[in-house]
Order: structure tokens, then C-alpha cells, then sequence
């Protein structure tokens, strides 16, 4: 019996079950096929549950990207710095997180811009610790902080604008989570719109603030870079080329 003869059947039978004359045997069929239906409706919203999405909480201006079984939670503190919150296994819905807080100065010598966990920050402003940017101006000033200006979420696309204190220097974040696999794609983008012409002396994507775990480890060998990533994932990449070399 094709495809179309079942349907045409089964409809005959919930006629006749809506009637009152249908069997035991149709009664049963109709029962199977219902349930049949319903378990492929959740295994589709399953499956869109589990997409890529990028949620926004304007009152405590923090961001949410799930996508698998991984989520990347980050926001924008008291100083108007764009703080990592969370990365890590797939967060539940009802889970929420509080404005986000610059972490309290370890000293009175020591600004609490050396052990906030940043998204990414530029030389100035009192760090002492690796940025992501180092620029330096035509009148020898290195002095560059980057605070957060706006956002844009495209579909399963996040984007984040910062712009330093005092200078027309603008970096746009991106943000992008593979929908199948929760890996976290990211880039920097560095526009001057300065009059004169600044000197890069470094520039990366972002920092990555692994989760807190003692499991965690890295290691180099040669020009082979191998890290870790959660428990289940590692990735060897050749630190030259990119190339992916193994994975397990």
C-alpha cells in the first residue's frame, strides 16, 4: 500500500472513528500513526531548539549565544567594558545572569582592568597585562581605551561596536556560533577615523577565557599548537598554515 492509499485510509478510519463505527484494529492504527506524528514534531523542535540564537536583555545589557550544546554569555559592565560571563555547556531558558560588574581592585596600586575578563581591550587605561591592541598615535601617545557604543544581531550574528575615550578609533567585534557544532567564531574589525595615520603595532580577535575546570591544559610542539576545548573536543591546528591536523 503506497503513501497515498495510507493516508486515504487512515482518514477513513478517523471518519469512522468520529462516527462511532470504527474497529479496534483502526482505532489502534490511528493511535500509532498520532503518536508516530508527535515524535517527529519534537524531534523538529528539538532540533530547532538546539539552532544558533542570540538573545539581547537590554535592562541588564548582557548577550546569550546557544547554539548545540554550548552557550557564550557575555555583557557590558559598569564601565562600559564588554565582559565574558559564561562559556560552557548549553545553558537552560530559565537561566539569567545580573548586570554584569568590573571584578573589585586586588590592591590599591592595581586596577581592576588587569583581572576583569574582558572581551577585548587595548593598551591603555592602566593595563599591564597582553591586549588585544596596541596602537600608537602621531604624537607618541599608546593611551587607547575602548569602551562599548552599540550592537547588532543579523539572525545568528552578533556584532558589537566600541570606540576609545577620547579618539576616533572604533573596533567592531563579530560574533557567529556554528549552529551544529557550538563552535564560536570570532574577528575584530579596526577603523581609524583619526586625521592623521596611527601605527598597529598588534592586533588579534579577541581573548578567549577558557571555563573554569581543571581539566584544561595546552601544549607546543614545533609549529603544532594543540588545545583542549571543553572535555570531549580537541583540536591540533598548525600554527603556520592554519590547517587543521587532527581532531578527536
Amino acid at each position: 500500500m503506497n503513501f497515498s492509499k495510507k493516508a486515504e485510509y487512515t482518514c477513513r478510519n478517523c471518519l469512522e472513528l468520529s462516527r462511532g463505527r470504527a474497529g479496534p484494529w483502526a482505532f489502534a492504527q490511528i493511535c500509532v500513526l498520532l503518536r508516530i506524528m508527535l515524535l517527529g514534531f519534537l524531534a523538529v523542535g528539538q532540533k530547532l531548539s538546539n539552532g544558533a540564537s542570540i538573545r539581547y536583555d537590554e535592562q541588564t545589557q548582557v548577550f546569550r549565544i546557544d547554539a548545540a550544546d554550548i552557550s557564550y554569555v557575555l555583557g557590558v559592565n559598569e564601565n562600559k567594558r564588554v565582559q565574558t560571563l559564561y562559556w560552557g555547556r548549553r545553558l537552560s531558558a530559565s537561566d539569567t545572569f545580573a548586570k554584569p560588574h568590573s571584578d573589585p581592585r586586588p590592591s590599591s596600586f592595581d586596577s581592576s582592568v588587569n583581572t576583569t575578563r574582558l572581551e577585548f581591550v587595548a593598551w591603555g587605561g592602566g593595563l599591564y597585562v597582553e591586549p588585544e591592541l596596541k596602537v600608537t598615535f602621531p604624537d607618541g601617545n599608546r593611551d587607547l581605551v575602548l569602551q562599548y557604543v552599540s550592537h547588532k544581531i543579523d539572525a545568528n550574528k552578533l556584532n558589537i561596536l566600541l570606540k576609545d575615550i577620547s579618539r576616533n578609533v572604533f573596533v567592531e567585534l563579530h560574533y557567529q556560533m556554528d549552529a551544529t557544532t557550538g563552535a564560536l567564531r570570532r574577528s575584530a574589525e579596526l577603523r581609524s577615523d583619526t586625521r592623521e595615520p596611527l601605527i598597529i603595532e598588534q592586533v588579534a580577535s579577541g581573548t578567549w577565557t577558557l571555563p573554569r575546570g581543571e581539566d584544561l591544559s595546552t601544549c607546543q610542539f614545533g609549529a603544532v599548537l594543540c588545545i583542549p576545548i571543553h572535555k570531549l573536543l580537541w583540536q591540533i591546528r598548525d600554527t603556520r598554515s592554519g590547517a587543521l591536523v587532527n581532531q578527536a
